[in-house]
Parts: C-alpha cells; structure tokens; sequence
C-alpha cells in the first residue's frame, strides 16, 4: 500500500524588528543574531515623505539578512501616513513607495494595519477592504504577499482588524491569494482579556491564512483600562501572554516568519532570551 505524503512544513524564520539591530539603529541585536529584519517604514528612515532615501536603503543592503517590511500607518515619523480605513490616492502613492523598497530588498511580505475608524464603522471596514483589494493586486507586481495585522485597542480610537472575526471578514472579502494573516500574539493578548474569549480562537479562526507572527509580552491590560499599560512590547517572560501555550499550537502549522517587536530599552540580555526561545521553536517545528 502506498503511503499517504505529508506536505513539509516551511522553515521557520526568526527575526527581529529593525529598531533593534545595532548595525542600522544602534539597538543591542547584531544582524547576525536573526535570520530576518523587519524594516518598519515609520521608524527606519528608508522612506521620508513618500520619497525613497537610498543611502539609508544601502545600510541595510549591506546585511546578509532577510526582509520583511513593516508597511507605514497613522504613526509615521517620517510623514508617511497610511490609514486603509479611508479612501486618499495618498495611501496609494506611499504603499507603491513601499513595494519597491520592498522589491530592492527582496523581501516576500509586507505587513498593514487595518488602522483607525474615522466616523461609521461599516464604512471604514469597506474602505479597508476595497483598498486592501487594490493594494493587494499592486504587490502582486512585485511578487508580494500582504499581511494584516490584528490590532488592539486604543483609547478613543477604534479600529478594523481586532477580532479574530473581523480580520476573517476582511481577508474573505478581498478574496485574494496574496492577502494572508498576521498574528501579533500581545495585541491577541490584549483584546482576548478585554473581551473575554481564548487567545487560540485567533488560530482556530484564521489559520489557513496564517503566515507571519510578531512576538512580544505585555502585562494584559488594556490601554483603555490603565494607559500605564497596554501594548508594552516587552521581551518575552516579561508579561502575561501565554507563549508557550501559544507555541505548542503552531507547532504542525506551516508558518513562515515569527518576529520580535521590541523596544530598545528592553535590553540585550532580555532580548537575547527571547531570540533563544524562538529557536527552540524553530528547532522543534524542522524535527516535527
């Protein structure tokens, strides 16, 4: 009798986002230390007002790494302002900015923000929808795979993309092969004790489209409970978020990316821990 194949799992990709690289933001992480960096167009100065700064590109060509990217959003402290939940050619021009940044650095996915509700809910969702449709068949040009991220919530400010569900929606609607899911396990963390549900529910819901996760602890409090809290991008074992458990649900799922979001004042040490924590992951996911 002939054996059933399994299909194999991708390997695992370990990074770290790019604030933290001592090569390009004098952060405590050398570039040797990950496989990937995740380039955050609102923090690493490769774009600036929609205009691409090559010599700044060039440090980071210059690393032996893989990319990904980190698309712009409402935060931006380069004037890059992307927010998917209006209609503005702007977004457009910016993202097309991004795509090739993208392409220059060969990188396979670029990771978005449903972002902010400005007036009727239903409205934005379907601004985000229709813009991630677009977006979508503009990065197919470059060979890219878009990701949207779950997000948490902010005082006085709504958003698409916080529930399970909702990004479930939103990738359904769109209906495109290179629109994929980007778990962020502390926003999870965050929106699953505010609204009372089990982090899984994020994988039992969305993992066929699951590509890419961001990876940080924070305490399980959200912004709108006590603003000294919320989304803290702490190294892991810092906080609350159930990692572990986390981990052991993915094991057998083929996901391609897990990147550290941190903050430089985390620390080397702490930071260290937590590349070595995803290693272990990445060691038990190539024997599974």
């Amino acid at each position: 009798m002939q054996q059933l194949q399994t299909k194999a799992l991708t390997k695992l990709t370990v990074g770290i986002n790019s604030r933290m690289i001592a090569e390009v933001s004098g952060g405590p992480i050398h570039a040797e230390e990950v496989d990937l960096i995740e380039v955050g167009i609102g923090e690493s100065g490769v774009l600036k007002q929609g205009v691409i700064d090559c010599k700044r590109l060039d440090e980071f060509t210059s690393l032996k790494n893989k990319y990904s990217i980190h698309g712009p959003f409402t935060q931006d402290r380069f004037g890059n302002v992307v927010n998917l939940g209006v209609r503005s050619n702007r977004n457009f021009e910016i993202m097309e900015q991004v795509f090739k940044i993208a392409d220059f650095l060969d990188a396979q996915c670029v990771v978005l923000h449903g972002d902010k509700v400005e007036g009727d809910y239903r409205e934005a969702f379907l601004n985000v929808v229709a813009n991630l449709k677009q977006l979508s068949k503009m990065a197919a040009d470059y060979s890219l795979t878009i990701l949207i991220e779950n997000l948490p919530v902010e005082r006085g400010t709504d958003k698409v993309g916080i529930l399970p569900h909702e990004v479930l929606a939103v990738i359904q609607a769109v209906n495109l092969e290179n629109l994929k899911f980007c778990f962020d396990i502390g926003h999870g963390t965050l929106t699953a004790k505010q609204y009372g549900f089990d982090i899984l529910e994020y994988l039992n819901i969305l993992s066929p489209y699951l590509y890419h996760m961001h990876i940080h602890d924070n305490q399980g409090i959200p912004e709108v409970v006590d603003p000294a809290f919320g989304d803290q991008h702490l190294p892991l074992g810092q906080g609350i978020v159930e990692y572990q458990r986390i981990f052991q649900a993915i094991t057998n799922l083929d996901i391609k990316n897990m990147v550290l979001e941190l903050r430089q004042e985390g620390g080397r040490k702490e930071a260290q821990k937590s590349i070595s924590l995803l290693r272990a992951l990445q060691r038990k996911k190539a024997s599974a």
